[in-house]
């Protein structure tokens, strides 16, 4: 197709330095979408502008009503005090700041089927213990999104194996006769994945500094008490707090979580599985007078304003990536480099690659599609092992999922965590950038030995 060359890049660099000048999140999305438009036609680009954000919100109605959903769950744990008993239930397990975060580690790993369900229930379940030990937000959110897609692409029965696993059948690319065989022949290649999990709990445990932003945020934390961002107060509703409302048992928290979980994995749909817990939390609350029907209606509109926001920016988001596809900046960036493609760089630059498209775009499954059929039949022309490469491939696209601050793993996860999305971005990413470093130089060496 026809692309815009290097100036296809333009919107999503314009997103980048925005996001970092102002520390906001939405309105360089928003300033992106308007710039790709104006680039594409200058005499209708408002125009353009405006159909593009109508279609895509018209699009959006199963991600708004989930996230709506969402909102209204989190805050009837809060308000029913579940949450709270919950946490106290916990300290007895969670004695330390050390042992709070490995807790929340491994309950992310535990949770491998979908990394939608991993973000939201690891974050509710843990975010009051985490608090109490004055672990600031933005590493939650950090720690969390460490065990989303990064941990379902290790696991080969999790929503991101059955996808990839179609890719690798699509391409022919098969073991023992299936492209799961095929992908659970790459997940020992699958090294930043490796990498982003296990480096959690050396930082947790201190064993690794952090260091940048984070190093600060956890400072301010320890030393203030404040576990939310500075700004934090002024953008958000503040949580409901121990003096607001009243401590009840956990079973007020265990039991929704419960009905979620199940529903969610036994149907395989995360929005049913948030509307079982609802129920859980009606027909628990509402007969025991934990919560008046009236303040349990009154959750509705709370929890739709504490989405707004959330919605907002996955608006924008979505925008900025239909700007990128009429830009053609996917195939640009492909077409540029396949011809380096080769030689023991092969699987770096496949890792870079991938990484760098699905950061830019928001959309690691769309580059996997649009990657596979360009990426494999390559590796297969020059002899590199398929299962090397659909590893590293598919490497980039987890690089995508868990740095990129505007993607939708992100988004919920500091939706679920009170963070804003550039916080994320500002202390999380320099630390993905240490399992970066480390996947880009495994490929490096291995496609020196193995090329």
């Amino acid at each position: 197709m026809d692309t815009y060359g290097i100036v296809s890049l333009i919107p999503v660099t314009v997103v980048i330095v925005v996001a970092v000048i102002t520390r906001r999140s939405f309105e360089p999305l928003l300033l992106g979408g308007i710039i790709g438009y104006l680039i594409i036609d200058p005499g209708n680009f408002l125009i353009n502008w405006i159909n593009s954000l109508t279609t895509i919100a018209g699009d959006l109605g199963w991600y708004y009503v989930l996230f709506v959903v969402i909102g209204i769950f989190i805050l009837l744990l809060e308000k029913s005090g579940g949450a709270l008993g919950f946490a106290d239930l916990s300290a007895k397990f969670a004695k330390t700041r050390s042992t709070s975060l490995i807790i929340t580690w491994l309950l992310g790993i535990a949770i491998f089927l979908d990394d939608y369900l991993n973000c939201l229930g690891v974050s509710v379940a843990m975010r009051k213990i985490t608090d109490k030990f004055k672990v600031p937000r933005e590493f939650l959110a950090y720690v969390v999104n460490s065990t989303g897609a990064t941990v379902c692409l290790l696991v080969p029965v999790s929503t991101w194996a059955v996808y990839m696993a179609s890719q690798f059948e699509l391409v022919g690319v098969t073991k023992n006769g299936t492209g799961l065989g095929a992908y659970i022949a790459s997940i020992p290649y699958m090294f930043y994945a490796w990498a982003a999990v296990i480096i959690v709990p050396l930082f947790a445990l201190k064993i690794l500094p952090t260091y940048g932003p984070m190093k600060k945020a956890i400072e301010r934390a320890e030393t203030t008490g404040e576990v939310f961002p500075p700004g934090y107060h002024e953008t958000h509703q503040d949580e409901l707090v121990g003096e607001e409302i009243k401590k009840t048992g956990a079973l007020n928290f265990v039991i929704p979580i419960l009905a979620l979980t199940v529903v969610a994995l036994v149907k395989n749909d995360v929005m049913l599985g948030i509307f079982a817990g609802l129920i859980a939390c009606a027909i628990i609350y509402i007969p025991r007078k934990i919560l008046k029907p009236l303040d349990f209606l009154n959750s509705v509109p709370e929890g739709l304003q504490s989405m707004a926001v959330v919605m907002i920016t996955m608006t924008g988001s979505f925008v900025l990536n239909a700007v990128n596809q009429e830009m053609g900046l996917t195939p640009y960036v492909l077409d540029t480099v396949t011809p380096l493609i080769s030689g023991p760089l092969f699987p770096l630059i496949t890792f870079l690659v991938l990484s760098g498209l699905s950061f830019a775009t928001a959309s690691p499954w769309a580059m996997a599609t649009v990657s596979f059929p360009i990426i494999m039949p390559l590796a297969q022309a020059v002899g590199a092992d398929p299962f090397m490469i659909g590893g590293a491939l598919i490497a980039g696209t987890a690089f995508g999922s868990h740095a990129c601050f505007y993607g939708d793993a992100a988004i919920l996860t500091c939706a679920a965590c009170n963070v804003q999305p550039f916080e994320y971005a500002r202390t999380s990413i320099p630390l993905i950038l240490a399992p970066t470093a480390i996947g880009a130089i495994a490929y490096l060496i291995l496609g020196f030995v193995l090329m």
